[in-house]
């Protein structure tokens, strides 16, 4: 298991204030997206052009994966480049889980999309609808465009959760307008929880040797691949203390 990688010192000096920044919480990271889907190259840190979204994709990059990753949505959505270069790393994480408390539109509902965990409260928005764009060229370019799109699309939409997240009918209605979804929606659904239980929610601790734990599900390192281990200790009413449930896994398996 990767040895976790010490706090980023000044990180709020580093990040400049900006609305967009990648914190280690010790035990947890934090991606604050509270802006639109851009690549900002505006300001300066020290003698060189500031580029926040780099310095999130490099110290994503370098982030250790067994930690998770708690993002905190608040965006009207942007460019699907920069989406992509978000899930691309966040995809790397053991889990993930999203946070949306206000809105999380276009590019922001996706990305909570793929996170395995979401959060919200009532009154938050969530809007989703399929890539749009503007197109330039010849007539024969755009149809090539066109088709790239829709494969794209396609592939993001099934590696995704999208599809475990609305209906047949809001899909189908993506497609040529948009979908507008509350908070209160989605908790009704089952497929995010009240932002009530993020509050006390315990953070998941790396556990030595072959296991770990992330969230109330333990996982077996084998060479370089995780399985989860499915042993279900609620069936027998126990309510078993962190360690005594590696102790007990640990003798099942050895078994």
């Amino acid at each position: 298991m990767a040895t976790p990688l010490p706090p980023i010192k000044n990180q709020e000096d580093k990040y400049n204030n900006k609305a967009l920044r990648f914190l280690d919480k010790g035990d947890h990271y934090e991606l604050i997206f509270n802006d639109c889907f851009e690549i900002p190259t505006d300001g300066t840190l020290g003698d060189r052009p500031y580029t926040v979204i780099t310095d999130i994709i490099l110290d994503m990059k370098d982030a250790d994966k067994t930690k998770e990753l708690h993002i905190f949505v608040g965006s009207y959505g942007g460019s699907v480049h920069c989406l992509n270069m978000l899930i691309q790393q966040i995809q790397k994480f053991n889990y993930v889980v999203g946070i949306n408390l206000g809105y999380a539109c276009s590019c922001g509902f996706m990305l909570l999309a793929f996170c395995n965990e979401i959060y919200t409260t009532e009154y938050a928005t969530f809007l989703y609808h399929s890539m749009s764009s503007l197109m330039y060229g010849k007539v024969a370019e755009n149809k090539n465009t066109v088709a790239w799109q829709e494969k794209w699309w396609n592939i993001l939409l099934e590696q995704s959760n999208v599809k475990r997240i609305l209906t047949d009918e809001e899909l189908k209605l993506g497609e040529t307008s948009e979908v507008w979804l509350t908070g209160k929606d989605l908790i009704e659904r089952k497929i995010a929880n009240d932002y009530k239980c993020y509050i006390v929610r315990p953070i998941p601790k790396a556990i030595d040797g072959e296991f770990f734990q992330v969230g109330s599900e333990i996982y077996r390192k084998c060479g370089n691949s995780f399985y989860r281990y499915t042993k279900d200790t609620q069936t027998k009413k126990k309510q078993l203390r962190y360690g005594e449930v590696i102790q007990e896994l640990s003798k099942d398996i050895k078994a």
